[in-house]
């Protein structure tokens, strides 16, 4: 038994779907190309307070790199930030620069961070 016009229907949902398929294949491959060169310039100390966290992130990982130590005072800064991929590479860049984390998690409460970074600022004698 044949049921009209499911063939041509189906025909009709493969083709759209195909077409929207090489679509965003050629939208994301166009669109990445756009985004990567945001992030191609050189990063800068100054990047750390970007108030994008995507900027905060690669400039931790680019004093990490560069084992920037001028970086570790704003370093200490980004481990209360309220973006937990900030935290992770700001903990991540200081263990990098000196070798230590004092106990800090960038998954803990708010209240056992901030007894982590205290610590940090009087490692870095930040406090006054």
């Amino acid at each position: 038994m044949k049921f009209p016009g499911c063939f041509d229907r189906l025909f009709i949902w493969r083709g759209c779907s195909s077409a929207a398929f090489l679509f965003l294949v050629l939208l994301a491959v166009l669109g990445a190309g756009g985004c990567a060169n945001d992030f191609e310039r050189p990063m800068g100390l100054s990047d750390l307070g970007d108030p994008n966290p995507t900027v905060r992130v690669m400039a931790a990982k680019w004093a990490c790199d560069n084992k920037v130590v001028e970086a570790a005072a704003p370093l200490v800064n980004l481990l209360s930030d309220e973006d937990q991929a900030v935290r992770f590479y700001a903990i991540e860049a200081l263990r990098c620069i000196t070798g230590k984390d004092l106990g800090y998690k960038y998954q803990d409460r708010p209240d056992s961070r901030a007894e982590a970074v205290e610590r940090w600022r009087k490692e870095l004698s930040l406090t006054e």
